[in-house]
């Protein structure tokens, strides 16, 4: 699933939201702040290929990747080769933006909505032939709950 992909989704851009994961993966959905794949809620997240770790079976690992910041995501379902662990759901690669995708740019996305709720966040990156940094601060709120 590419940038383009997740910009296209309704709602998948927001912060701490993985609609992103849940409208174009077949047998994904959220009960209980919770992400569950054909049933079961063990997944695996790696960045790079690198696995994040996750002792806490309850924790959903997932709503700490902000979609803004994402480039790809691999997504895998079903049967997993034992190098995903012991987590056998799903698992997702996440490759976040590298700043070769920018030439001296910075972005800023704004937003605000009933209940004075906001997602925000400003970007910079850039790159040279060897080089490239990507930096970025989100901020979200709202007044529900």
């Amino acid at each position: 699933m590419t940038r383009a992909e997740i910009l296209e989704a309704p709602g998948a851009t927001r912060t701490n939201s993985l609609e992103f994961i849940t409208d174009y993966t077949p047998g994904a959905y959220m009960v209980h702040d919770q992400l569950h794949i054909r049933g079961g809620h063990q997944v695996s997240w790696l960045v790079d290929g690198i696995p994040v770790p996750n002792t806490n079976i309850a924790a959903n690992v997932g709503a700490q990747f902000d979609p803004k910041d994402i480039d790809v995501v691999e997504i895998q379902r079903g049967g997993q080769s034992p190098e995903y662990g012991d987590r056998t759901y799903g698992a997702f690669n996440v490759i976040p933006k590298s700043g070769f995708e920018r030439d001296r740019e910075a972005e800023l996305v704004a937003t605000y909505g009933s209940r004075h709720s906001t997602d925000s966040q400003l970007s910079f990156g850039d790159h040279s032939e060897r080089f490239a940094w990507y930096a970025s601060v989100s901020g979200t709120r709202s007044d529900i709950g």
